[in-house]
């Protein structure tokens, strides 16, 4: 968050995908949710249309599993 905070958006995105990546490995589904939802709720403005919904989409596949 503090990347996006500075505006390093680019950077910001790298670190909560692979913090994503690293959680889901970790089987920490609730990490990796809230690392999906950082940059959709931080990012929004930055991110392209196709960006959002494959973002989106992977967020709801997190949370139907967790169901």
């Amino acid at each position: 968050m503090v990347l996006c905070r500075m505006g390093r958006y680019r950077q910001a995105k790298r670190v909560l995908e692979r913090a994503c990546q690293m959680a889901e490995r970790c089987g920490d589904r609730a990490g990796a949710e809230r690392a999906l939802q950082t940059v959709i709720e931080q990012m929004r403005d930055q991110l392209d249309d196709d960006e959002r919904i494959e973002l989106r989409a992977t967020l709801d596949e997190l949370l139907s599993r967790s169901a």
